[in-house]
């Protein structure tokens, strides 16, 4: 059975006091562990006692209360700092949070060591050590046989939250879209929440970050994948997935995508040969519909594009994978093409990999494959001599768009809004209004923030997604131009679609 704080106090050659915190007298201790780190909630979690000489705890009444109800939230269940050490002077404001959270505070002798508190509460909870070892076990039996079987990935997942008692998700950090086929997505205001926390935190986050001012939501990072990120939330017990096991957990997520990723490499290569045939007059694409059909693509509704070269096109394909598009690619002199479903969301995830992109106009006759890689060759060059991300071959400059009609300004909203406005009345969104607002506010990030009452990385990522449904980027005038048409035309007319 685990300690409880107060027993750890009645151990007298601890030689420990209860500063504030009553209530968590009788709040089980599973393990002690020291952290000096200003942010300790994203190290330690359920159970744990925090152990400090004070130099991470803030001098402010206001941060000290706020660190005290961070720890609380993150499943901490005390701190015991050291005897006239490094910490400044505890607050009324700190000591009465202390008691609203049940969190205890404690003052450690100067001449008793924190190991000794460690090992008092290590030794106290050898059957909670052997149940974690129990599950330990379980999380690497669930890769050994999910392994075997040649199951899909999305199972592995499931099998690992079944052993933490939560939800698991698997998604890509930048976007907090799932990488995994057949798994599910998140939903949209938890993903929204996932991609602007990451996002602050830049390209080194701590291992464990919490989510929401409960941390009823944790974000774990993936070793060896920057963008990858292991989403546990809503765990069906009063208690926290343990720590330990979420980093078991992620070393799984990480085996995962290194065979997803290899997987990917192989159908790659064989969709390169493919591609080369078609490019080649070799087949056509009747010929070639039970292979297209394998790779998620029917012989209608294709275009070719074409961006230039980096490396052998892996990028391209986990840009297009991510996103469960089906495509074809191919490295080719000095380009990358592609032979892919003609919509804004396969233009948008190429965009992921391309700073300029050409498409070709539909391929249509079976045949045209070729014809269309020239013509996905030209508007490359086109988009390069102006400056533009993406150039469609044959489309006229943006000003075709002006409406002069009831029926035109509808036919612009179906163009180039309706993939925006659908999103939004199926996810209960909010991209229509915030591209007003946006552009409204000149494409001021700041104001536009303010505007809307939302976190700024919140607002990149949502004209992110903008630019993923329409293909038309912000950063482009040509994109500004249309997007804003559209909206005014929108204002006049009845798409389908709920303006938020």
């Amino acid at each position: 059975m685990a300690i409880s704080v107060g027993d750890l106090l009645d151990t007298p050659h601890l030689k420990s006091r209860l500063i504030a915190g009553t209530g968590a007298l009788p709040r089980a201790v599973t393990w002690a562990h020291s952290c000096e780190l200003s942010t300790p909630w994203e190290w330690l979690g359920e159970g744990d006692l925090l152990m400090t000489t004070g130099l991470g705890i803030p001098t402010l009444p206001a941060d000290q209360v706020t660190f005290v109800e961070r720890c609380s939230a993150a499943g901490i269940t005390g701190v015991a700092i050291g005897e006239n050490m490094s910490a400044p002077p505890l607050t009324e404001p700190m000591l009465d949070a202390a008691e609203r959270q049940r969190f205890a505070l404690i003052e450690t002798n100067y001449e008793v060591p924190f190991v000794a508190l460690a090992r008092v509460v290590a030794a106290s909870n050898q059957s909670e050590s052997q149940e974690l070892l129990r599950r330990t076990m379980r999380i690497y039996e669930v890769l050994r046989r999910r392994t075997m079987s040649a199951g899909p990935d999305a199972a592995i997942v499931a099998d690992l939250a079944g052993i933490l008692d939560c939800r698991l998700d698997l998604v890509a950090a930048s976007t907090g879209r799932g990488l995994l086929r057949d798994g599910a997505e998140l939903p949209y205001r938890l993903r929204e929440q996932v991609v602007t926390v990451r996002g602050a935190r830049g390209e080194r986050p701590p291992a464990i970050l919490p989510v929401g001012d409960a941390g009823g939501t944790l974000v774990l990072a993936v070793p060896g994948f920057g963008d990858a990120a292991l989403v546990a939330s809503r765990w069906h017990t009063t208690r926290r997935p343990d720590p330990i096991l979420l980093h078991h957990v992620s070393t799984v997520a990480a085996f995962v995508l290194t065979r997803r990723n290899a997987e990917r490499e192989r159908d790659r290569r064989v969709g390169a040969t493919l591609l080369a045939q078609l490019l080649d007059s070799r087949t056509d694409l009747e010929t070639s519909a039970p292979a297209l059909a394998e790779r998620g693509l029917s012989p209608e509704g294709l275009v070719v594009a074409a961006l230039s070269a980096q490396g052998d096109g892996p990028e391209v394909h986990h840009a297009l994978g991510d996103h469960d598009i089906g495509h074809l690619v191919l490295r080719r002199d000095d380009l990358v093409l592609v032979l892919m479903p003609d919509t804004a969301a396969a233009v948008a995830a190429l965009r992921l990999a391309a700073d300029r992109l050409g498409v070709g106009e539909p391929v249509g006759d079976p045949h045209r494959v070729p014809a269309a890689a020239r013509e996905a060759r030209w508007a490359l060059s086109a988009a390069v001599t102006e400056g533009l991300p993406v150039v469609r071959h044959g489309e006229h400059d943006v000003t075709v768009l002006l409406p002069r009609s009831a029926d035109r300004a509808e036919a612009i909203v179906r163009s180039v809004l309706a993939p925006v406005l659908t999103y939004d009345a199926d996810h209960d969104a909010q991209l229509t209004e915030s591209l007003r607002v946006f552009l409204d506010e000149n494409r001021s990030w700041q104001r536009a923030a303010a505007r809307l009452h939302i976190h700024k990385q919140t607002l990149v990522y949502r004209m992110g997604r903008v630019t993923e449904l329409t293909g038309r980027a912000l950063d482009t005038t040509d994109g500004v131009a249309a997007l804003w048409l559209a909206l005014r035309a929108h204002d006049g007319t009845h798409i389908p679609g709920r303006r938020p």
